[in-house]
């Protein structure tokens, strides 16, 4: 099974994580707005997905990080899992969360 990231709604520049966790799989990554996650222009923007926890043998967990900026608003986030001790590579894709970042509040 793959756990799938939550909605997260939250204020400007505060700190969000998004988490997945999957059962018999060989990597576990994620995918920002359809690319994944690992690539630089996401680096470059403040997404980091440190490595994965194997502690659990049965378990692969990882989580990644950013800043809630207004420009994210509506990032859709996504987890993507592979088996790779098969003949047939297995893939998965978890459902969609959405990053939803309110501006920040100016005063009256």
């Amino acid at each position: 099974f793959l756990t799938h990231p939550d909605n997260i709604t939250v204020l400007h520049g505060t700190e969000v994580e998004f988490s997945c966790v999957v059962v018999d799989s060989d990597v576990l990554s994620f995918f920002v707005n359809d690319t994944c996650a690992d690539d630089q222009c996401f680096m470059d923007k403040g997404f980091i997905q440190p490595g994965s926890d194997d502690s659990d043998p049965l378990a692969r967990r990882r989580n990644l990080t950013a800043t809630a900026l207004t420009q994210y608003n509506n990032t859709k986030i996504k987890c993507f899992a592979v088996k790779y001790n098969t003949d047939n590579p297995k893939q998965l894709f978890s459902d969609t969360g959405v990053l939803l970042v309110q501006g920040p509040l100016s005063s009256v």
